[in-house]
């Protein structure tokens, strides 16, 4: 029997390939409920009383299988391919008369009406897992986390996935999802010829069912495993410190497993490739990497191979965004250069054309810059170097926008000072410009922390381990039996205190009140934002001072956030609070 022709007739989805009749079978047994012509032909008319002379087409109408026959050898072909029903005239996939001998009931019967599940809401699951990473990177003595990687996954699983978890509730989705997925392969047109491709290593991730199907069998997957790991001691060295409350995580074809306990870990690996391996799944040790706090960590064995873990200054990229237990700031710092160093190439022409109008292409670069260079800036640490390093990059590619050239016979530094102090003055006053970047990326984690608050779930249980609230209740213990940062601890790293000066160390709870959690964003912002300029303006030559009464000596710099004063007649430069 020659193949037949698959045409998914779905908004999102249009395959074309061909099914095994096993596959085509399975099709025709789902659930058809939308019609009432299951019991005659839609061609004849006449009452078909031998269910085993009965073809169900994909749109579910019901024909004699003698009557389908002579049809297919008499109907035209479709300009997509296939043949279109006599009734809907949508394109029909029939199954293979020799599949349907079954009993349709017991089959109808088996079917679960559940839909699928997500942890979190949608779009928020890239954020939750960058959150819970960077959380768990910061505790002590780590021995490691380790990210996995595979391909492909079974067309076998996700079809009876497709029947348990979706089943007679959504009857049409779930024929589109098994066409989608029982596709042997696909043609290929180049020019007049015509290539078929046979499919093989079952649905690749990227594939158009992947973000639903595989990132489904996936998460069942991550269940079973923390499910088999609940029997084992998942705490470290460190009697004294409570162990995170999960350790494994997934966001479609990457896994994430971190924890204080190297025997755990390695336990956690062995039920993930077990676990994998009844989807059609198989880790490559290739794609595996293992990082560490400390140097001379222990190596893990995946699938029969040996894994070296790397030295707590590796990078990890997680969704993405750089991940490291030693200097995170400098490798968001290099990452955020390259991302808007390649956005702005590749948008030159559009944000430095001059006949455009500037403010025009400032509201473009934030959508061109912006967007690329801060990806997933509200999971970032709140670190000062790095917020000047996000304005510093911002002035930079205003300059370009902007067209500001060095002159003639003029000194690059003289130059490069002029034109960073007019793109800082531009960003300051044109709200084409979105405002500063380091003030964009404080509002953005702001939300993100009361969002996370505010939505119950594994990232909010791993904001709460060890937070500020549990530590000062163990400074109130004997020193004897209360747990203690390691001798060289950096305070201005736990991001946590900074929002505790702003809502207290309750904030969670002030985070539920949503209103009340918006007002005070504007607080958090001006109090961890960084200074417009360094306010040592009396040691440049070209600049005359703008404030008047200002007093004499040096004041802390914290407090110069005063609006940017009118530059006086004839200076080059900006005056006031916007100086370096």
């Amino acid at each position: 029997m020659p193949p037949t022709i698959i045409t998914v007739d779905h908004p999102y989805l249009i395959v074309h390939g061909s099914l095994k009749a096993s596959d085509s079978g399975s099709v025709s047994k789902m659930p058809s409920k939308s019609h009432g012509v299951a019991e005659v032909c839609a061609l004849c008319q006449d009452d078909i009383e031998d269910r085993r002379q009965q073809a169900t087409a994909s749109c579910g109408h019901c024909f004699h299988k003698d009557c389908l026959k002579e049809y297919l050898e008499q109907a035209p072909q479709l300009p997509s391919g296939g043949v279109g029903c006599p009734t809907c005239f949508v394109p029909m996939t029939w199954a293979d008369p020799e599949a349907q001998e079954e009993d349709q009931d017991q089959e109808e019967d088996d079917v679960i009406p559940e839909d699928f599940e997500a942890p979190a809401a949608r779009g928020d699951e890239t954020e939750f897992l960058l959150v819970d990473t960077r959380r768990n990177r910061g505790g002590e003595g780590e021995p490691g986390e380790g990210v996995c990687a595979f391909d492909s996954i079974s067309q076998q699983y996700l079809s009876t996935l497709v029947k348990e978890k979706v089943g007679d509730t959504l009857p049409w989705e779930a024929r589109a999802w098994l066409q989608v997925i029982g596709a042997r392969g696909f043609r290929v047109a180049f020019g007049e010829e015509t290539l078929s491709v046979d499919q093989t290593n079952g649905v690749r991730q990227g594939s158009p069912d992947s973000p639903s199907l595989f990132s489904a069998g996936i998460g069942e997957a991550i269940d079973q495993v923390s499910r088999d790991m609940e029997a084992h001691e998942i705490r470290g060295d460190h009697p004294r410190l409570p162990p995170a409350p999960f350790g494994i995580g997934a966001f479609m074809d990457d896994t994430y497993v971190w924890s204080a306990n190297k025997a755990w870990v390695q336990q956690c690996l062995h039920e993930v490739v077990k676990r994998f391996a009844e989807r059609g799944l198989e880790i490559n040790p290739k794609k595996t990497m293992v990082i560490c706090s400390v140097e001379g960590g222990d190596s893990f064995t995946i699938g029969g191979q040996t894994v070296t873990s790397l030295g707590p200054e590796a990078i990890m990229p997680v969704l993405g965004s750089p991940v490291t237990f030693i200097n995170a700031p400098g490798a968001l710092v290099g990452e955020m250069q390259h991302r808007a160093r390649k956005s702005f190439h590749a948008n030159r022409q559009l944000l430095c054309c001059a006949e455009a109008k500037l403010d025009d292409r400032l509201r473009s670069s934030i959508t061109l810059l912006r967007s690329a260079a801060l990806w997933a800036c509200e999971t970032w640490p709140i670190s000062d170097y790095l917020l000047r390093a996000a304005n510093s990059l911002q002035y930079h590619y205003v300059r370009e926008i902007i067209g500001r050239k060095q002159k003639p016979q003029e000194e690059w530094a003289s130059w490069n000072q002029r034109s960073l102090r007019e793109a800082r003055l531009i960003v300051h006053r044109n709200k084409a410009c979105g405002g500063r970047w380091s003030s964009f990326i404080l509002r953005v984690r702001w939300q993100l922390l009361g969002h996370v608050a505010r939505h119950p779930g594994p990232t909010r249980e791993i904001l709460s381990w060890r937070n500020l609230e549990w530590w000062r209740a163990e400074q109130q213990l004997p020193d004897r039996v209360r747990a203690k940062h390691p001798h060289q601890y950096n305070t201005q790293l736990d991001d946590e205190r900074k929002v505790a000066k702003v809502a207290g160390e309750g904030w969670q709870q002030v985070a539920q009140q949503r209103e009340r959690w918006a007002a005070m964003t504007d607080d958090f912002v001006h109090k961890c934002d960084v200074e417009w300029a360094t306010g040592k303006q009396a040691q440049l030559g070209n600049i005359q001072q703008g404030r008047k009464g200002t007093p004499k000596g040096k004041g802390k710099g914290r407090e110069r956030r005063d609006p940017v004063p009118e530059a006086s007649q004839g200076l080059l430069a900006i005056t006031g609070g916007m100086c370096p």
